[in-house]
């Protein structure tokens, strides 16, 4: 009789832990999906703010260049309105807080020439 109740307990065990399982699957099924919908979505908006920021130009502001660039790898002052930001190889002249000459050593520089 012992042994009867104890397979009884036992199959139900089991049974109560491949539900928790189908349960458990399903919800981590419903997150994957919705974290694919945000990741289109904050694609979908990074594409969108890059399009109105997407390259700076001679006469560009600091602002502007960090805005397209991102914060430099690092800069130096060369005189008390002028500094020279840093990406990597390339960089980025700055006069009176205005881009005036860019050397783009890596072709890395977000940079056109305007029209």
């Amino acid at each position: 009789m012992k042994k009867n109740i104890y397979l009884i307990f036992s199959l139900l065990l089991l049974s109560c832990n491949s539900k928790n399982s189908q349960t458990d699957h399903d919800y981590v099924e419903t997150l994957e999906k919705k974290n694919k919908a945000l990741e289109a979505e904050v694609a979908e908006l990074k594409g969108k703010s890059s399009n109105s920021k997407s390259y700076f130009f001679i006469g560009s502001t600091v602002d502007d260049v960090i805005a397209v660039m991102g914060e430099p790898d690092s800069y130096m002052v060369t005189a008390e309105e002028a500094r020279r930001l840093y990406y990597g190889l390339s960089s980025v002249y700055i006069y009176q807080g205005k881009v005036i000459a860019y050397e783009n050593l890596e072709n890395n520089l977000k940079v056109r020439v305007k029209k």
